[in-house]
């Protein structure tokens, strides 16, 4: 009598995309949800921050992205188990990938600044921030804007969701769509008030520059380095105006 192989049941089917566009919209209604519930937690058992007219503290930022994170992470498992649908991950990937991206956000950056600077336009984002507070915690300042936000919000809007959105699909449109999709609410997601509206066109060019290079390459690795580059400039400049703003 031949032994008998028992079968390996097939994984479940994907999803369908209209299922899971419904799916990304409801983790995102959730994840903000319970990071304003964390947040609200937060301010109400803690120390109102001092000096608030000058603008916040530094630990305000420290907290505020600790709790994002939380708040974005712990619902993403949920997703991709009812999406059954997979996601870009850390893939190695020739260097000079990772060197296009950062020179694509590079060249970006320099036009806009040009640009901005002959239409006398200063964008302020972080403008809510104490920038004497942010001196003295440079250090840490750097590691957390250009290490850890990078990392978490390239793995949520172009790991995860895009990921999502583009699981078994092979039409140019939709990959598209999904692409513009997730750009959208990369770029909503920096809206901090009137102030910052000036530098929401430069965010969504170099979120179009981040999907485009995770699809191009389908790692998050080239995505992640443009975008810590990115920051690390942003701070650069942020500690220039401010100690400039000390110094008179």
């Amino acid at each position: 009598m031949e032994n008998s192989v028992p079968l390996i049941p097939e994984p479940p089917p994907v999803r369908p995309l209209w299922q899971r566009y419904i799916a990304a919209t409801l983790y995102l209604i959730v994840s903000f949800l319970l990071t304003q519930s964390i947040a609200l937690v937060m301010a109400y058992t803690s120390t109102p921050p001092v000096n608030e007219k000058d603008g916040l503290p530094f630990s305000f930022l420290m907290n505020a992205i600790v709790v994002q994170m939380v708040g974005f992470l712990l619902p993403a498992p949920l997703l991709l188990k009812f999406t059954r649908a997979s996601y870009f991950s850390f893939h190695r990937v020739r260097l000079r990938e990772v060197f296009l991206s950062i020179g694509l956000v590079f060249a970006s950056m320099t036009s806009f600044s040009l640009l901005y600077t002959a239409l006398g336009i200063e964008p302020q984002q972080m403008g809510f921030l104490n920038g004497e507070d942010i001196l003295r915690n440079k250090a840490a300042f750097v590691v957390i804007t250009s290490v850890a936000v990078p990392a978490y919000e390239e793995w949520i809007f172009r790991g995860l969701l895009f990921g999502v959105l583009t699981t078994q699909v092979t039409k140019p449109s939709q990959i598209i769509l999904a692409g513009l999709f997730c750009v959208t609410l990369f770029t909503l997601s920096h809206i901090e008030g009137k102030h910052s509206l000036s530098a929401l066109p430069p965010i969504f060019t170099m979120a179009l520059i981040f999907q485009y290079m995770t699809w191009r390459t389908q790692s998050l690795w080239p995505s992640v380095a443009a975008h810590a580059v990115q920051n690390l400039l942003s701070s650069a400049v942020f500690f220039a105006k401010f100690a400039e703003h000390t110094a008179k």
